[in-house]
């Protein structure tokens, strides 16, 4: 085999797919990564106000004029905004800078970091975001 130091390794990475199957993300892994993270975004985005009603009551700061009717249902108080709230503090713990109050919901304005939230935003008239369709 000859001397180690004088071994050349070349490794070569090739990725291609080969097809597209679905998979019970139960058994996968990856598939229940990929969601967590597609449903922080989501969730962030969209039930915004709910969390941040929810973090002022966990920190004991309640307005004295409510204009809005905010309801934090059971499930959005044990397990979503918990998730959420866990979440901002292990980014801010590691370093990793996303904002969520600026921007009402995660997005990363330097997409060079580690972790990453966009929104689609059409880059011009052309450009039509997708619309789903109700079944």
């Amino acid at each position: 085999m000859g001397n180690p130091r004088n071994w050349f390794i070349e490794f070569k990475k090739e990725f291609a797919v080969h097809g597209i199957y679905p998979k019970n993300s139960k058994d996968e892994y990856l598939i229940q990564m990929a969601d967590i993270f597609v449903g922080l975004g989501v969730y962030s985005r969209g039930s915004f106000q709910i969390f941040n009603k929810w973090l002022e009551e966990k920190i004991g700061q309640i307005k004295l004029f409510e204009t809005d009717k905010i309801i934090v249902s059971k499930g959005h108080k044990e397990a979503k905004c918990p998730l959420i709230h866990r979440f901002i503090n292990e980014c801010k713990r590691n370093g990793l800078k996303i904002s969520l109050e600026k921007t009402k919901g995660f997005k990363t304005h330097d997409p060079k970091n580690s972790i990453n939230f966009w929104w689609y935003t059409p880059q011009g008239e052309y450009d039509k975001a997708p619309i789903r369709r109700k079944r």
